[in-house]
């Protein structure tokens, strides 16, 4: 088995880690944003949606992205960009 899933996941991680950090933005936890709508958004212009800090494009638009193995990761992946976090 390959270790690059695994090296790609602690990149992410330490991107995600630092990003947010550099804003002041926790990694974990939820914001809420108003949907600015559109074709294939799945909240009405104007709805205010809920999502996790790190969250998949999918949760805010119809989409059929192939990133279902990736998707299944993010509760993994938020976990270890927290622990990277320097806030």
């Amino acid at each position: 088995m390959s270790d690059e899933p695994q090296v790609l996941l602690d990149a992410l991680a330490r991107l995600l880690a630092w990003k947010l950090s550099l804003h002041g933005v926790p990694v974990l936890g939820q914001v809420a944003v108003a949907s600015r709508g559109g074709p294939t958004s799945r909240y009405p212009a104007g709805a205010i949606a809920t999502f996790e800090r790190i969250a998949g494009h999918r949760d805010g638009n119809k989409t059929a992205c192939p990133g279902e193995a990736l998707y299944a990761q993010l509760p993994a992946l938020r976990l270890r960009a927290a622990g990277l976090a320097s806030i």
